[in-house]
């Protein structure tokens, strides 16, 4: 008990045993005179003693292990060190009651610093939407045991999804407890965003939207425009503004995270920034490294820095690049070699009729065969990928090796700016991300980079038309039709201004007074594989003169 004058001797006795003897070591448990009935009680029933006064000395054997064996009260610990070592207290009655004095204001500044730390050593807050997902259900583990956020982080997780699968959820949180892994301190489960985003330092988004069989167009565009502005929202009013949001999101059963992400983006302006933004590429970076791992006979780990650039799943919406890769390995040289030697996968495979044609293909058929074969989502293999970019984009990556993450394009390799895009990135710093800008890429790899632009454009009224006519969604402005030429008002002031249709080719008008419009034309000839991909520049001021355009064309085979 802090406030007795015979625990301070005691106290500084044993203090005094320590300083003499190596191997004498003490343990010092101090409690106000407010818990020392119960905690004397409780200890006195465990280890079946007889003792009533404070303070209380036991024994036990190294590492605080065994039975605890009573030597009593303050007299008989005196005793018991002069008997055995020949050492006796010679503190007089008044030097007690002002140590213990000090004890009592040195336990209340260190119970006050106790309580301060742990009020703003707030646990990390993890949000996992449509949470009763397969995906989720199988990425849960690595969120759970450190390996993603580290071992010294708490971590809570919420785990949101609609109010008719609460009770599933309940499930996954008591399966989530029973791991015991060190970092949870707590895990929930609710149908409310608020809820859910209400001081949230990162979010998973797993969302999975369907037309409905007698659903409109116009009702399912509305719909999952809406649903994502809902979400924007949220974010902005309940989120922490340095909150991280990662997203893997299907429409159709398609990966179309990156259409979600910049209605997300738009609609969480305080809250969101652009680099705190990103979607994953789903099965194909995982899919890649598989195939040519397969194809050299070595481990997909030793395959790394391949490429997807594009927006979403689907041969002709994304391009696996592989002139960047590399294989750890030494099994195709001539000499032996460390494992850390790398080797270009363009000179081991030496094949760019494969690399180029036979590669999308093997992709597209390998998640078919194993959709086919377990006859549900490949959520294993969507998790791991998902896992492996979140822990170097938290941690970062001392390797500078080459991530593909979906991120909203400032102009890099002509991708209009404002466009989220599958690029390379690198994972330097922990909790940031940067382009790979360094790339020497070759015509063929430019024009099919153009071609999935235009495509996506083409494709805007499965996916995202109706966010034009939202108010609630600032988006990018996406336009489509056969013609070229952008007919853009010299005196538009505001981006909104612009009309929603435009008798021109595919443009992109960015929210900002500096626009660049891009328009992309395809010109399909005799030969069904090959296409002319024409790219235009141009660029306004508002309220200024048109600066002049220059075109582009380029024709190479696809």
């Amino acid at each position: 008990m802090a406030e007795c004058p015979y625990y301070a001797r005691v106290e500084l006795l044993a203090d005094k045993m320590v300083m003499s003897l190596p191997q004498f070591e003490i343990r010092k448990i101090v409690k106000m005179s407010s818990e020392w009935e119960d905690f004397l009680k409780d200890i006195c029933e465990q280890n079946h003693w007889k003792h009533h006064t404070s303070p209380v000395v036991w024994r036990e054997p190294v590492d605080f292990g065994g039975m605890k064996l009573l030597v009593g009260g303050a007299n008989e610990f005196q005793e018991y060190v002069y008997a055995y070592y020949g050492v006796k207290s010679d503190m007089t009655s008044c030097a007690m009651v002002s140590i213990a004095s000090d004890n009592i204001r040195f336990l209340k500044e260190m119970q006050k610093d106790q309580e301060a730390e742990r009020l703003t050593n707030q646990p990390f807050k993890i949000v996992i939407t449509h949470a009763n997902s397969a995906i989720a259900y199988s990425i849960m583990p690595s969120f759970l045991d450190g390996s993603i956020f580290g071992l010294e982080t708490e971590v809570t997780v919420c785990l949101h999804d609609k109010a008719e699968y609460l009770q599933s959820l309940q499930g996954i949180a008591m399966e989530a407890e029973d791991t015991a892994c060190g970092p949870l301190r707590g895990i929930s489960v609710t149908s409310d965003l608020a809820e859910a985003f209400a001081d949230s330092n990162f979010i998973l988004m797993l969302d999975e939207l369907r037309k409905n069989p007698n659903e409109s167009s116009k009702n399912w565009k509305e719909r999952k425009t809406q649903h994502f502005v809902d979400y924007g929202r949220s974010l902005n009013q309940f989120a922490r503004k340095d909150v991280k949001v990662v997203l893997a999101v299907r429409l159709n059963d398609e990966f179309h995270s990156c259409y979600a992400a910049p209605i997300i983006l738009n609609s969480a302006p305080d809250a969101l920034n652009s680099r705190n933004i990103g979607a994953i590429s789903s099965y194909v970076a995982s899919s890649i490294r598989s195939i040519i791992a397969d194809r050299l006979d070595v481990n997909a780990s030793q395959i790394k820095d391949t490429i997807v650039w594009g927006i979403h799943q689907g041969t002709q919406f994304y391009r696996a690049d592989c002139s960047q890769g590399k294989v750890f390995d030494s099994k195709h040289s001539a000499v032996w070699a460390p494992t850390q030697i790398q080797r270009s996968i363009r000179d081991i495979i030496h094949d760019e009729t494969w690399l180029e044609k036979e590669l999308p293909k093997l992709i597209e058929e390998r998640v078919k065969l194993k959709q086919d074969s377990i006859r549900h989502t490949c959520a294993l293999s969507i998790a791991g990928t998902i896992a492996f970019t979140i822990k170097h984009w938290i941690k970062g990556d001392g390797e500078e090796r080459i991530f593909s993450l979906g991120v909203s394009s400032e102009g890099w390799y002509d991708i209009p700016q404002g466009m989220f895009f599958f690029t390379p990135v690198r994972f330097n710093k922990p909790g940031n991300w940067s382009p790979v800008l360094d790339l020497d890429l070759s015509d063929k790899a430019k024009i099919a980079i153009r071609k999935i632009i235009a495509l996506a454009f083409e494709e805007q009224d499965d996916t995202m038309s109706s966010a034009l006519d939202s108010e609630d969604a600032h988006l990018y402005m996406i336009t489509s039709s056969a013609e070229t030429g952008a007919n853009i008002p010299k005196d538009t002031k505001d981006y909104t201004e612009l009309p929603h249709k435009q008798a021109s080719g595919d443009v992109l008008v960015s929210p900002n007074s500096f626009r660049k419009i891009q328009t992309y034309q395809i010109e399909t000839s005799q030969d069904p594989i090959s296409d002319i991909v024409t790219a235009s520049s141009s660029y306004h001021f508002s309220g200024e003169k048109e600066e002049d355009s220059s075109n582009l064309p380029v024709k190479a085979e696809i």
